[in-house]
This record gives structure tokens, C-alpha cells and sequence, in this order.
């Protein structure tokens, strides 16, 4: 099953509340707290696996643990750029299984890793786990596409300017994250 665990937050926030402020055409400070609030919520809102784009948006890693080697393992996320493996063997050594030994491939249903053929899997005993760590996003800020951060900046807005919390995403978020919005097939 699929419990993944933040483990490394995000370094940095898509947007930045200078940004926001310009496309909400705030040109004061007070609300500069607020602001900030809004762009955590916008990202909770859309980020992640869980988040409306089923997907990272800046790099972020989560860990997952299994308890066996199976010869492939599903993450149901894209955009995995790092995997890091880790288990504990029979005699309570901890070890982690080199990058060599596995492939990463995208696939319609995330983000396959493929055990390479001559790769044996080391016994690992009944109560114990591997843990899978994996790295996950478009990058730093600078490389999240700017229809998603129009549509941070877009909600941002929303939420300053509507803070009654009345209704869903706005049409214009729905349109913008569209393309980005990642759902299995």
C-alpha cells in the first residue's frame, strides 16, 4: 500500500509573495502575513499526490516502506528524479541497494522501478522493512511552469480578495492547472 511520508519538504515555494502581491495589485504591507498564509494554503490546496494536481510541484522527497523485494515496485506519482534504497538484512545490517541495480521509467501510472535481471534480492526478515526513498517535482521554483505559478497567483488573489471562503477554485485555476493536473490512467 501506498503511505508515502514527507520527509524533505519543499526548500522553497513556488511563488514568492512579492510576485503575488504584484498580481493581486497590493501595494501595502499589511497584509504581507496574510499573503504568505495564502500562498502555504495554495500549495497545500494543489500540491502533491493528495493535492488537486496529483503531483510535486517544487522538489520534495517521500518515503515509502515495503516489505519485500518484488521485482518492480509502482510509486503512483510523475516526475521522479531520485530513488534511494534502504533495508535492513537478516542480521540487522543496514544496507542500501545501489543505484545501479534498478531503472526509473515514467508510465502512464507513475513512476515505474524496474529491478535489473541479475539483481538478487537480499533476505530481509519478517518484521522488517525496506524503506524507499524518492525525490519527486519540476525542480526548484525557476523551473515550475508558469501556467501553475499564474494559477498560485490566481488563487492567492481568489483568497485575499473573496475571504468569506465561499465557493470552489475559481474557473481560471481550474483552466490553468488543467494541463498540469496529473491523473492515473
Amino acid at each position: 500500500m501506498f503511505r508515502p511520508i514527507l520527509t524533505v519538504p519543499p526548500a522553497e515555494l513556488p511563488v514568492s509573495a512579492v510576485l503575488c502581491k504584484k498580481h493581486a495589485v497590493v501595494d501595502y504591507d499589511d497584509d504581507d502575513l496574510l499573503i504568505d498564509g495564502y500562498i502555504h494554503a495554495a500549495c497545500g490546496l494543489l500540491d502533491g499526490f493528495r493535492g488537486h494536481l496529483g503531483r510535486c510541484i517544487v522538489n520534495q522527497t517521500w518515503q515509502v516502506e515495503k516489505s519485500c523485494f518484488d521485482r518492480e515496485w509502482l510509486l503512483p506519482v510523475p516526475d521522479v528524479s531520485a530513488v534511494a534504497i534502504e533495508y535492513t538484512n537478516s542480521a540487522g545490517v543496514t544496507s542500501a541497494v545501489a543505484d545501479t541495480e534498478y531503472l526509473i521509467s515514467p508510465v502512464s501510472l507513475g513512476t515505474r522501478i524496474r529491478f535489473k535481471s541479475a539483481f538478487e534480492a537480499p533476505g530481509v526478515e519478517a518484521d522488517s522493512s525496506i524503506k524507499l526513498a524518492f525525490t519527486a517535482g519540476y525542480g526548484a521554483s525557476a523551473d515550475v511552469p508558469w501556467g501553475l505559478k499564474v494559477a498560485m497567483m490566481q488563487l492567492v488573489t481568489h483568497l485575499h480578495d473573496d475571504r468569506s471562503g465561499a465557493g470552489g477554485l475559481p474557473q481560471s485555476v481550474l483552466d490553468l492547472t488543467a494541463p498540469f493536473r496529473w491523473t492515473r490512467v
